[in-house]
């Protein structure tokens, strides 16, 4: 069952004129952090992550006392995204059995994010 969908349109150098994203106390987590200094185009990849959690928060309710760091974007071996829950996020997405979905695009000077929030019909039901 869907319980929100959120779309995010970040142009990469609107994000990369905004430094002060990538420091140590900014919206991005260590492992983020890293994947973003490893990157061939840092700027399209900070870009990335950031739509990710935009898209993230316009699927999610309001919740108090979360962070941009509560949101972690991480990647499989093969390159897929995937949205690691922390703090009230995760204890909300657990609590009722969602699951978030994310899908991450490059185009240009453009990043574009698309995040399902469902609810979660396998067994376990732990969100991904």
């Amino acid at each position: 069952m869907l319980i929100g969908l959120g779309h995010d349109l970040q142009l990469v150098p609107e994000l990369a004129a905004k430094g002060a994203l990538l420091s140590d106390d900014g919206c991005f987590t260590e492992t983020e952090l890293a994947r973003i200094s490893r990157s061939r185009v840092p700027a399209e990849t900070a870009a990335g992550l950031f739509a990710a959690k935009e898209a993230f928060l316009k699927a999610t309710p309001m919740i108090r006392g979360g962070f941009w760091t509560d949101v972690e974007v991480r990647h499989s071996e093969a390159g897929a995204p995937s949205l690691v829950l922390h703090g009230p996020y995760r204890e909300l997405f657990e609590q009722r059995r969602w699951r978030a979905l994310v899908s991450l695009s490059h185009s240009g000077d453009f990043a574009s994010s698309v995040v399902m929030v469902v609810a979660d019909s396998r067994a376990d039901g732990v969100p991904t």
